[in-house]
């Protein structure tokens, strides 16, 4: 399966930290029930059997077995796969505005007679035969959790706008308290559990520019501060914002201001 893929956890405890996917996931509790947090809001609610959680990529969270004893499958979708899919099912367009938010649902008539066959399948004995079973079960198993995101009411569900907002604000709290120290895309996206791609794509979502850009706006708009109200020099000034080169820090303060520090300060001084 190229598009798709499904993972199966045996009988054990599980249990994993905060963090996001590259693609769609839809998990269904086999046995058991499991805890879910999400972690854009802080926000918990349990699945149990019969029921299903979609969560679409870069949307933050975490889960846990609530007993030693459980079974889940997790299916994780590629995101082109997925939108064409559901264009297909609800006659959306594959822009995007069909995707369901992230929430839990129950399992219909149709669904749990598509689990118990998964399940039959499993326990056959002629291992090639039944994988080629196995995999198309798993797609029907996916395309009727889709069709019920998309048109049954949820049990549980995050509003769209809510998504990746507390995150953003503590990334953009984090570079703020930060300024003196080099920051790297990489360290950021690993400080809060995401891929550099996610990062990058839900700051500029929810802020309207890059993390560099706002990063380089706050240290600009502190070394005005800095400038304004004490006298530090421009040396010192362009470390207390994580300029290493003075120079650097010099020509990009004049790109932005229209005038090297200096200048700035005296013209802020005359004025002020």
């Amino acid at each position: 399966m190229s598009e798709i893929f499904s993972v199966f956890n045996a009988d054990q405890a599980y249990t994993t930290a905060p963090h996001d996917h590259e693609e769609f996931m839809v998990l269904m509790p086999k046995r058991g029930v499991m805890r879910f947090t999400d972690e854009e809001n802080g926000r918990s609610a349990t699945i149990a059997e019969h029921q299903f959680l979609f969560v679409p990529p870069g949307w933050g969270h975490s889960t846990a077995a609530l007993s030693n004893r459980q079974r889940h499958f997790a299916f994780y979708v590629e995101p082109d796969y997925m939108r064409h899919a559901l264009r297909d099912i609800c006659g959306r367009s594959a822009s995007g505005t069909g995707v369901p938010a992230m929430g839990s649902w129950q399992a219909g008539p149709a669904l749990r007679h598509l689990l118990c066959a998964r399940g039959a399948f499993e326990t056959a004995n002629n291992a090639a035969h039944q994988q080629a079973r196995r995999e198309g079960a798993d797609r029907l198993l996916l395309l009727e959790c889709m069709i019920t995101a998309c048109v049954e009411p949820a049990l549980h569900r995050a509003s769209p706008e809510q998504h990746g907002a507390a995150l953003v604000r503590n990334v953009c709290t984090h570079l703020a308290e930060n300024l003196d120290q080099p920051v790297s895309l990489d360290d950021l996206a690993a400080i809060f559990n995401l891929s550099r791609r996610h990062l990058t794509r839900l700051f500029c979502e929810h802020t309207g520019e890059t993390v560099l850009a706002h990063l380089q706006r706050l240290r600009m708009r502190r070394a005005q501060e800095l400038l304004r109200h004490t006298r530090l020099s421009v040396l010192q000034v362009a470390g207390a914002v994580g300029f290493q080169s003075p120079s650097h820090f010099s020509a990009l303060f004049a790109r932005e201001a229209g005038m090297n520090p200096d200048q700035w300060r005296r013209q802020a001084r005359a004025n002020a």
